[in-house]
């Protein structure tokens, strides 16, 4: 197969043309983030190449992504059929597809095995409910809907004690593997419920006899029935919860007590953000407008309220006027968890996406926009290359912590030990 790779391709269209040929999924870059499907080539890539690359089965993934990124200046990663997990780099194209094929019958077993043994009671169908269409009965039940295509996330956790000597000496017993490199493999390995890869790369005989705990949790996650976040939480502590990077093509759909009062409005054009006044630059508050004035006053007693959540300063904060009196916050994060999980040095970063919705709920019987507050880290652009509105959503002052996923997908761990640029470290201090 050779691709023609021109301008006037859009990625949607490679995209396609990659899972039709090779049953595999490529993920297309522009910078951090996933491009735009909508986009063009050209209006992605960083340079032009000889517009033509043959593509063969037996080319490596790792190879392939090399040329690509070489020959056209587009970062790919090629993964899954269901884009759930990463293809291993020293695989061929066709060796990654039967493997993938592997998985998959993995897994359509496994979803029988489980029907088999559970049956499900009449009162249990009663209580499955679409999460996209409920919400429960009474006055002033309020469901904010985030929708998007690819929600970026990103977590911050850390490696359990008792397993981090037993990394640093199973390194030993791989073939050249570092330490983020093997726990980046035993992720991989448990979310795509597949350990064969990574027995490919580490001696288990040896790890057996050196690093028993290391070992006992690599048996346990790979033939356990935890469920993916049980599995997790084995090695992994606190579980990752993921921090949103809600962009302004993303969706947003409100409903009160089920009556939709906003439906599927880009966050752009709901919040309309139309002025920002740093709030350190203010000499003085009389010689403002009386409604930027107000502005101001409900942005620092916000600040204040939220120096233990979020750690917030009201002398580095920007806040931006938005339409029906809501406000979008900007300003250094330093959230008093992370900020304390800033001193373990075995510190994890995974990154991920939300495929479908995000559901926060609240309940005010006198719900009013005026209330609503998105808050973004003001290095968010190191982070994602799109725009975004905010990482957190809160109301009345109060973070919004009832919420729930459609589809949360962990993709990698990028960073182990807080030293890179997407470390803890560089999100909380740039």
């Amino acid at each position: 197969m050779a691709f023609s790779i021109t301008g006037q391709i859009k990625v949607a269209t490679l995209k396609q043309r990659f899972l039709k040929e090779f049953g595999l999924t490529l993920r297309v870059y522009d910078g951090r983030s996933f491009a735009d499907e909508g986009q063009t080539i050209s209006q992605i890539r960083k340079k032009k190449g000889s517009g033509d690359l043959s593509v063969r089965k037996s080319m490596k993934v790792g190879t392939l992504e090399e040329k690509i990124e070489s020959e056209f200046g587009i970062k790919v990663q090629i993964a899954g059929s269901d884009d759930s997990y990463l293809c291993k780099n020293e695989s061929t194209l066709a060796q990654a597809q039967e493997e993938d094929q592997k998985r998959i019958n993995k897994k359509d077993k496994k979803s029988k095995a489980v029907k088999s043994d559970s049956p499900t009671t009449d009162k249990e169908n009663e209580n499955t409910v679409d999460k996209t269409s409920e919400v429960k009965g009474g006055k002033g039940d309020v469901k904010i809907i985030i929708l998007g295509r690819r929600i970026t996330t990103f977590s911050f956790a850390c490696l359990d004690d008792k397993y981090v000597e037993e990394i640093k000496k199973a390194v030993e017993f791989t073939d050249g593997l570092n330490e983020e490199n093997l726990l980046h493999s035993i992720l991989n390995s448990t979310i795509g419920e597949d350990f064969e890869d990574l027995k490919s790369e580490v001696d288990l005989d040896k790890i057996k006899e050196n690093c028993p705990t290391l070992y006992k949790l690599l048996n346990k996650l790979e033939h356990s029935n935890l469920p993916e976040s049980d599995k997790i939480e084995e090695f992994i502590t606190p579980y990752p919860e993921p921090i949103l990077y809600m962009e302004s093509g993303h969706l947003i759909s409100i409903t009160i007590d089920g009556e939709t009062k906003v439906d599927e409005q880009p966050l752009g054009e709901f919040l309309n953000i139309n002025e920002s006044i740093v709030l350190d630059e203010i000499e003085d508050e009389e010689d403002l407008e009386l409604e930027n004035s107000m502005l101001v006053q409900k942005a620092k007693e916000f600040c204040n309220e939220q120096k233990e959540t979020l750690g917030l300063d009201p002398e580095y904060t920007t806040v931006y006027k938005c339409d029906n009196g809501m406000m979008l916050i900007e300003g250094p994060l330093n959230q008093p968890e992370l900020v304390k999980m800033q001193k373990n040095e075995n510190q994890i970063t995974i990154s991920g996406e939300v495929r479908g919705y995000v559901n926060f709920y609240l309940n005010d019987t006198n719900f009013d926009l005026d209330k609503l507050t998105f808050v973004r880290n003001d290095n968010y652009s190191e982070w994602i290359a799109s725009d975004i509105v905010g990482n957190y959503l809160f109301y009345d002052n109060k973070k919004i912590k009832e919420y729930d996923f459609d589809q949360h997908n962990i993709f990698q761990l990028c960073d182990y030990g807080g030293s890179g640029n997407e470390s803890l470290k560089f999100y909380l201090e740039g």
